[in-house]
């Protein structure tokens, strides 16, 4: 929890600098120009999603190297990693709202999303070449299209509440993915890290 929400601080000085150089150097002039707000709002969207992947890589790698846990409690401490950064994402934009209110279930989704992307980025770690290369792409592709959706609200293009509800969709289908790729998790021949032999899956003792 702690390593997560260090990386999240850095966020301060990567993630929203790098949006506000996006959106006045490039997003703002084409717009004047007439560009479309469609193409040029993916633009910081992929500035966030790639830092903040980069960022719970960065948290999830630094426990593997401090710590060097079991392949297995690897995943669960990367789960625990980006659920800080969740966290520590909805403090900073909190704002003033009711108990029970969209705002407080987009947060919830969001942060669902954070600690799936988490423990897929542990898998990541402990995965070869190809595979962890095609996770952490994909995990960057659904958290810049999180922070690109709400173009369409502001184009009116969906309501708010329907956005609301595709936020969360995309956040169901990490956690699904998460949940899977868990279960048939299988660690590298030799990779055991301080915590030794990973005990079989049904529980006994080799």
């Amino acid at each position: 929890l702690l390593f997560g929400a260090i990386v999240f601080g850095l966020v301060l000085i990567t993630q929203i600098p790098l949006q506000k150089y996006v959106v006045m150097k490039l997003v703002i002039p084409a717009l004047r120009q007439g560009d479309s707000l469609y193409v040029l709002g993916a633009l910081p969207a992929l500035v966030g999603g790639l830092a903040q992947e980069g960022l719970k890589l960065l948290g999830v790698f630094s426990v593997q190297f401090h710590r060097q846990p079991s392949p297995r409690r690897l995943l669960l401490a990367g789960a625990f990693v980006a659920a800080a950064f969740g966290i520590a994402e909805a403090c900073y934009l909190a704002e003033p709202t009711t108990l029970f209110s969209w705002q407080l279930f987009e947060r919830t989704a969001r942060i669902s999303f954070h600690i799936s992307s988490g423990l897929l980025l542990g898998i990541a770690l402990q995965s070869e070449h190809l595979r962890r290369y095609l996770l952490i792409v994909s995990l960057v592709a659904l958290n810049s299209l999180m922070l690109y959706m709400p173009v369409f609200a502001q184009q009116a293009v969906m309501s708010p509440l329907a956005l609301h509800f595709a936020l969360a969709a995309i956040a169901v289908v990490a956690l699904i993915a998460a949940i899977v790729l868990f279960h048939r998790f299988k660690p590298r021949a030799g990779d055991s890290g301080r915590g030794g032999v990973e005990p079989p899956a049904d529980g006994v003792k080799p």
